[in-house]
């Protein structure tokens, strides 16, 4: 690894799995520069109000309340094996941000790790169809091989942990539910 890449830090790829598009995984390298390309409603726009969604922007911001679209976890998240992951690097470390359903809700966990080795080998990919969901999979099957932190409820609580919000995490921790160790590993 050079030293350029060591020290650089942000958003490397976008994967998408059993998301809005035909195909089962759907990925979207974001770590140099990128062109989407296609004939209207192929997802371009779709795919882009994805990005800010990483930093912390509340999910069902980015779904238009002026379509007939559905909210963000049934139109991103339909299916209970559904899961949008965003690969990043950190300080020369890989990491993965999982944003998954749990009923109709949204819950995040980070996962150390490139994602194609720890989230979407064959071997792991066909596991997912030995639990009911992702929270399961990613408890079980993906923490026995990679570290797998605690479900993060709330998009404020994922935000103070990508952002590193010293507010919020001081505020969770007089609540004695700490998330300053999962951002110390995980912010960029």
């Amino acid at each position: 690894m050079s030293e350029r890449e060591t020290l650089e830090s942000g958003l490397q790829n976008i994967y998408l799995h059993h998301s809005i598009f035909p195909s089962v995984l759907t990925k979207l390298p974001c770590y140099t520069h990128s062109n989407l390309v296609g004939g209207n409603g192929a997802g371009k726009t779709t795919m882009l109000s994805l990005i800010p969604i990483f930093y912390g922007v509340e999910p069902n911001q980015m779904v238009s309340k002026d379509s007939d679209k559905l909210n963000f976890v049934g139109y991103y998240l339909p299916k209970s094996k559904s899961m949008l992951v965003f690969e990043y690097r950190r300080m020369g470390k890989m990491c993965c941000s999982v944003i998954y359903r749990n009923g109709q809700n949204v819950e995040y966990r980070f996962v150390e790790g490139k994602a194609d080795d720890v989230l979407f080998s064959d071997e792991l990919l066909n596991s997912l169809n030995d639990y009911p969901d992702t929270n399961q999979w990613l408890m079980n099957a993906v923490s026995s091989i990679t570290f797998v932190t605690r479900q993060i409820k709330t998009s404020k609580e994922y935000r103070a942990v990508i952002q590193n919000s010293k507010r919020v995490l001081r505020e969770k921790r007089k609540r004695n539910d700490s998330l300053l160790s999962i951002a110390s590993a995980f912010s960029l």
